[in-house]
This record gives structure tokens, C-alpha cells and sequence, in this order.
């Protein structure tokens, strides 16, 4: 008995939803809703997961950047002090020539 590629595709399709090789359907419309079905499932759960991934790194690095975003602003403040305290160094300077 030979085989059509219509139905390798489902055999594969059905070994990696873990249905089996010998489930293939009696008819080419049933056979191509069953690859309709699979494909389908593959791709939703694919963007979930992806989705799922996405929104994971999002909130790990907006932790991150956030810490940087603080540790930067202190670094711009205590700049901002010795700038501060150079300029009235220097004053202190000049008004003791």
C-alpha cells in the first residue's frame, strides 16, 4: 500500500503532536483538517510562548534599567556637588590673591 505525500505530511505533523504515525484520518479533507488543526496549535502556542518571553524580559530588564537609571542620577548629583565645591575653591582662591 502506498503511501501520498498528503499523507507523510500528516504522519509528521501527527509524530510531533505525539498522536502517532498510523493516526492519518480516512479522507483528504479530514487529513487536511487534521494538518489545519496542528499547524494552528503550533503557531498559537509558539507566539504564547513568545509572548510569555517577551513580557518576562521586559519586566526583568526594566528592573535593571531602572537600577541604572538611580545609580546614574546619584552619580549626576554627587557630580554636581564637586562642581559645586570646585567653583567655590576657586572663589576662595581668587579672593585670597
Amino acid at each position: 500500500m502506498s503511501k501520498t505525500p498528503l499523507d507523510a505530511i500528516v504522519m509528521v505533523s501527527n509524530a510531533f503532536t505525539s498522536n502517532g504515525y498510523a493516526v492519518l484520518g480516512n479522507t483528504d479533507v479530514g487529513k487536511i483538517n487534521a494538518l489545519v488543526l496542528v499547524w494552528m496549535g503550533f503557531i498559537l502556542s509558539g507566539a504564547g510562548t513568545a509572548t510569555l518571553t517577551a513580557a518576562i524580559l521586559m519586566r526583568h530588564f526594566k528592573d535593571k534599567f531602572k537600577d541604572y537609571d538611580d545609580k546614574f542620577d546619584d552619580l549626576n548629583n554627587k557630580l554636581d556637588d564637586v562642581n559645586s565645591n570646585l567653583e567655590k575653591l576657586e572663589k576662595l582662591i581668587k579672593d585670597n590673591e
